[in-house]
């Protein structure tokens, strides 16, 4: 029999032991039950027949009404009591409880009426022998109640003593099943099983030979077939594992040898990988990024980024590192300073994902594009210079079909901008004889590897167009000529100005003739290749005697040593001018001469050009604009240019023995707001010819500023000089005006400052400090 089936059986047993034992100790305990609730019934109902027996003796004596409340209280309370049938008690009986109750409390309600009866012998004895009959009432009820007490309290012995036989009549029962289940379970179960354990444990110490006999046709057996089963799988499967180690011992053996030949490859890649995880640990470099940060890969595995890398890069790569480690490949360039050279790296960041898709570290490969950034930039450059040049850049297959134009040939010839122009042939654009020059002359010196230079003529909107033009040949691979260029520009100018230069040269010279300069043409070796009429006049020979003859000859020895060195600069390539006096033929003149470098068309010097201007006149006028440009026309005095242009004849550091007076006018705005430009003018210049009274004819003095004044000391020998004219100063500006009918009084204020080693710049700033501490300081004084 399976050993399913038995304990199946075994359950059924026990359940239905379990039933009926349950059901007698039910039936117990349900009787006990009973009997409590009747025994706690008759305990209630004798309380309370107990408790009318004072109550009544008490009422007898007082006669008090609460006394009689409290008894029919108790009454009620014993009658609701004994209301309900007992299980124990026949109805009869109990019945016949509920009629002493009723009749009890009868007799106690014709008491209570006796007391309405006149005070007499007879109410007296009929009081007292109703008294004693409801004492003898209550004691019979009393007693019925008791004997009720007593049935219920047998009624609970025997429910109890039942309860016990049936708790022990299934305890044994249940014993006596589970000796005998443990008796089966041991020869059925418990013994198979431990020879199993003891194959198991002999398995399990790697035994796998171990085997069990065990053949009963039950679940024992068929788990002896599976274990024999389980232990020649597991044989099989140490041998499959024996063979599985052998095989990832030469798996692991053929990785490595990847590992290394891998790592040999990326070592010898012109690019730097790197692998760190989330913490920026470096967990993989090549060469390359070992050597990039000059460390032997030992000492870069499992160290951060941040302790490695320099300041700048980490700035730089930290927000496309934190993109990366949120799953987002990034791709960006940076410079980098390294081994002394700034170089652009072109950095791919990409996340390493898991299994569940989060980051666990970055792969990063770097390129140097350093030279590839600067062919880019090159080229970008050479493409803006032939998409904006004005010179017209075509290319064209072999066959000649146009593949590329620039902008200004498709604005020159009316092609539109993004016209394709790949169906239009070179023919379309040339003369008839460019396209024979192509064939004859062209074609064969560019197949011949030589750039072709010359002019040619082209069809243009406008017409026909002269260019200059140059044809280059490129080769693919295989040596052979692919595409054409061709590089041209409009000299239609420069032709029309080919045809006018002749006329020009001639124009040039009857100009020359007619212009009053004396104007010379000088050779490389100084000798005279042209001179006009007036030039002729200023040294006074014949066109023919100057041809030929240097310029040096024909000058006076001072005028010579004046021009040579301005004519040597002239022959170097630098176009001069100067001034000079001449004497020639003993007529006094004031002339500019200027040197002008000729050049042959190749730059090489050529000679120059002689202009000299006769500014005798010129001279004259501007000595005298000078002088009227440098005078305060109100004053008479040097104005604030003829300061500056005295000041700029000095030497710039030379101010030893010069003291400088700056005297600000006081309190002179309010002459001029409150009598006028013509009263604030004339006191001016009275002023003006006050202080010019104090110093002087070699001593400078000018007015620079509406009431600004300056005075140039020469040949100061100490402070206390300067001290004393500054004293006349304030003094002549104390004195009051005379103006008109007006009495004006104005003061002054004057800054003092002697020469020193800061020169000029430095005298005239000290001055203009001096004169405001004076101010600040309260006025009409010096400082």
């Amino acid at each position: 029999m399976k050993i399913r089936h038995l304990l199946r059986i075994t359950a059924v047993l026990v359940v239905v032991l379990t039933a009926g034992v349950g059901q007698g100790v039910w039936t117990a305990a349900h009787g006990r039950e009973i009997a409590a609730r009747e025994q706690e019934r008759a305990r209630t109902a004798a309380r309370e027949v107990g408790a009318l027996l004072p109550l009544t003796q008490e009422y007898a004596r007082t006669w008090s009404s609460s006394t009689a409340l409290q008894w029919e209280l108790k009454r009620q309370t014993l009658e609701a009591v004994v209301a309900e049938d007992s299980s124990l008690m026949p109805s009869s009986e109990i019945q016949l409880v509920r009629q002493a109750i009723q009749e009890l409390g009868q007799r106690f309600e014709r008491f209570v009426a006796t007391q309405a009866l006149p005070e007499s012998d007879l109410t007296e004895r009929k009081q007292a022998l109703m008294v004693d009959q409801l004492l003898i009432s209550a004691q019979t009820l009393s007693d019925d109640i008791f004997r009720w007490s007593v049935q219920a309290s047998e009624a609970q012995n025997r429910s109890e003593r039942l309860f016990m036989r049936a708790a022990l009549f299934g305890l044994a029962a249940l014993a006596l099943l589970a000796q005998l289940l443990g008796v089966l379970v041991a020869a059925k179960v418990l013994r198979p099983l431990a020879r199993l354990e003891a194959l198991t444990e002999a398995l399990a110490a790697g035994d796998l030979t171990a085997r069990t006999t065990l053949s009963d046709n039950n679940e024992l057996g068929a788990l002896a077939h599976r274990f024999n089963t389980m232990a020649e799988a597991l044989a099989l499967r140490e041998q499959e594992l024996q063979e599985q180690v052998a095989l990832r011992q030469e798996s692991e053996h053929r990785i490595a040898s990847s590992e290394q030949f891998i790592r040999s490859i990326t070592d010898h890649l012109p690019v730097r990988i790197a692998y760190f995880d989330r913490e920026g640990r470096y967990r993989f470099a090549n060469r390359g990024a070992c050597e990039r940060l000059g460390l032997p890969r030992e000492r870069i595995i499992g160290r951060r980024r941040t302790e490695l890398l320099d300041e700048a890069t980490l700035v730089v790569t930290a927000a496309p590192l934190a993109a990366a480690l949120l799953g987002h490949e990034q791709r960006f360039e940076h410079a980098e300073t390294y081994d002394g050279q700034t170089r652009v790296t072109d950095c791919q960041l990409m996340p390493d994902l898991n299994k569940q898709g989060l980051v666990v570290g970055v792969f990063k490969v770097s390129i140097d594009i350093t030279e590839r950034k600067a062919s880019e930039d090159a080229l970008r450059v050479l493409t803006e210079i032939f998409e904006t040049t004005p010179d017209y850049v075509v290319q064209a297959d072999r066959q000649g079909r146009i593949t590329y134009m620039n902008p200004a040939v498709r604005r020159a010839v009316g092609v539109g901008m993004d016209e394709d122009v790949s169906r239009r042939t070179f023919l379309e654009f040339n003369t008839p004889e460019t396209v024979a020059r192509y064939q004859q002359e062209i074609v064969p010196q560019v197949a011949a590897g030589k750039a072709w230079l010359g002019e040619s003529t082209v069809v243009v909107a406008s017409g026909v167009t002269p260019v200059s033009h140059m044809v280059l040949a490129h080769r693919d691979t295989q040596g052979r000529i692919a595409r054409y260029s061709s590089l041209m520009r409009d000299i239609s100018s420069e032709v029309a100005a080919r045809v006018e230069l002749h006329r020009q040269q001639q124009t040039l010279s009857s100009v020359a003739e007619a212009l009053p300069d004396f104007i010379a043409v000088i050779d490389a070796q100084g000798r005279h290749r042209f001179v006009n009429t007036a030039f002729e006049r200023w040294i006074g020979r014949p066109r023919e005697a100057l041809l030929g003859q240097r310029l040096e000859d024909q000058l006076p020895p001072q005028e010579q040593e004046t021009a040579r060195p301005w004519m040597e600069k002239a022959m170097a390539g630098e176009a001069v001018s100067y001034e000079a006096e001449s004497s020639l033929n003993d007529v006094l003149r004031h002339v500019q001469v200027n040197f002008i470098p000729l050049r042959e068309a190749g730059g090489a010097q050529d000679g120059l050009v002689t202009v000299v201007r006769d500014i005798s006149v010129h001279k004259q006028r501007e000595s005298n604009l000078i002088r009227i440009s440098e005078r305060d026309a109100l004053t008479g005095l040097a104005n604030r240019q003829g300061f500056e242009s005295f000041v700029a004849k000095q030497e710039v550091n030379d101010t030893d023995g010069v003291a400088l007076l700056y005297i600000d006018l006081d309190r002179f705005k309010p002459v001029n707001d409150t009598y006028g430009h013509p009263v604030g003018d004339a006191l001016l210049k009275a002023f003006a010819e006050r202080i010019r009274s104090q110093v002087r004819p070699s001593d400078l003095v000018a007015r620079i500023g509406g009431d600004e004044f300056v005075i140039v000391l020469t040949g100061v020998r100490s402070r206390e000089s300067a001290d004393l004219v500054a004293d006349k100063v304030l003094a002549a500006a104390h004195q009051p005006f005379e103006v008109g009918s007006h009495r004006l009084a104005v003061g002054a204020s004057v800054g003092i400052a002697l020469g020193a080693r800061d020169g000029w710049a430095g005298l005239i700033h000290r001055a203009d400090a001096a004169v405001y501490a004076a101010k600040a300081a309260g006025r009409g004084r010096r400082a």
